[in-house]
């Protein structure tokens, strides 16, 4: 590990951040690691939880189901939010709010309480990835925007290895409660390092004047953000169906958690490899997108025919860590395309929660699919999402306008 953090650190040094972009970069890797440790922690708990509380899978895909839609909704109002208010504010409330909401889910008694809880959770943490991309679109330009897109997506590969490890260890020697307490003490403790390193008057920002918004909703849609949109959705359902139903597919009958782990870490491949391809393909974020939707669509239909633990895991590994390749692009490269209108935020905040609307239907359709027709129609139903995610990509290409020619047109 080490090793690895020496080899990262000389990674960030040549690509010529200043002080304050790194700093920025260390606040933003900080807290959104922290955040998915404290919202990806529910799949790794949620087979102890559905057996202390006897719940269905579709009632288990209820949790999920309820942070989704309340996350994919709160985007639209933090998206809208963050080009206006000091992002170090909202990424911190957004911290405190989440740590508080996984402190009481190790708490509370009540199926329906719980439920309630985790639905403000997600509220809270739809408070934080708008405001970190407009700081990218702020103080970043060029190279290293993009590498620091790459950068800051790492997060979720590492948010999950350890929201999988914490909350397997938590159940493993103590319960299900301790999956959500340390999280919740982790977020907590975050708040001061996060205040401390993201800048607190971005009026003053030194690099570019901070643009107006000169774009409106119609304009936004003439350059084929719709499309984009819908991307997002079956990139939603894919990636996030595999991230909560993996793990209780892996530890079902008794099976070796351990092997889910085996998810995340691939995922981190995805994301390098991802890169790779990106670079390979000159930029060009929509058919980077359609190839590896098509590779996922391939690959699900792999699973349900495919014997033995490991090699289950292996295949549910690649066909999430193809989606998490298309996550930077989808996420932060995508709505830096809205700059010159000055609707960084806003785009970012409606991709995130188009991705949460995948999510949510990942949560309680996923848990009806795999109850009418066994994991075979859940994985099925992946394969589905990703050939739609190929007709999106194609549609996207074809209906393409420039932000900016939107703009003066």
């Amino acid at each position: 590990m080490g090793n690895w953090l020496r080899r990262l650190r000389l990674h960030v040094d040549t690509l010529g951040y200043s002080s304050q972009q790194k700093k920025i970069l260390a606040g933003g890797v900080l807290a959104f690691t922290l955040a998915y440790v404290g919202r990806l922690n529910l799949s790794a708990a949620l087979p102890r939880l559905s057996a202390h509380f006897a719940l269905t899978g579709a009632q288990s895909g209820l949790f999920q189901t309820a942070f989704a839609v309340v996350y994919a909704a709160g985007q639209l109002v933090n998206g809208v939010i963050a080009d206006r208010v000091n992002p170090r504010r909202h990424i911190l409330c957004g911290l405190f709010f989440s740590a508080a909401c996984n402190l009481l889910m190790g708490a509370l008694n009540s199926v329906w309480l719980l439920s309630v809880v985790w639905a403000a959770n997600g509220l809270a943490q739809s408070m934080l990835w708008a405001p970190i991309v407009r700081l990218l679109a702020l103080y970043f330009t060029g190279r290293t925007r993009v590498s620091a897109s790459f950068l800051l997506s790492f997060t979720l590969v590492a948010g999950h290895f350890l929201a999988w490890l914490i909350a397997g260890l938590m159940n493993s020697l103590l319960s299900y409660r301790f999956s959500f307490f340390v999280p919740g003490a982790g977020l907590m403790l975050c708040v001061i390092p996060v205040w401390r390193l993201l800048p607190g008057r971005v009026s003053e920002e030194p690099l570019r004047v901070r643009e107006q918004r000169k774009g409106s909703m119609l304009m936004l849609m003439r350059t084929g953000f719709a499309w984009l949109l819908l991307i997002g959705v079956a990139n939603g359902f894919v990636r996030d169906g595999v991230m909560a139903w993996g793990p209780y597919v892996l530890s079902e009958g008794g099976q070796s958690f351990s092997a889910s782990l085996i998810i995340p870490v691939l995922n981190l491949f995805g994301l390098l490899l991802g890169r790779a391809a990106f670079r390979l393909m000159h930029g060009r974020g929509r058919q980077f997108c359609l190839a590896m939707f098509a590779l996922s669509a391939l690959l699900s239909l792999t699973l349900a025919p495919a014997r033995g633990l490991w090699l289950l895991a292996f295949l549910l590994g690649t066909v999430c860590a193809l989606m998490y390749g298309v996550n930077p692009v989808l996420t932060t490269l995508f709505p830096l395309e809205y700059d010159r209108l000055g609707m960084v935020g806003l785009t970012a905040g409606l991709l995130d929660s188009a991705i949460y609307v995948g999510s949510a239907l990942a949560g309680v359709l996923g848990g009806a699919i795999e109850g009418a027709a066994g994991y075979a129609g859940l994985y099925m139903s992946w394969a589905a999402a990703g050939a739609l995610g190929v007709g999106f990509c194609a549609a996207a290409l074809r209906g393409r306008r420039e932000p900016g020619a939107s703009a003066e047109g």
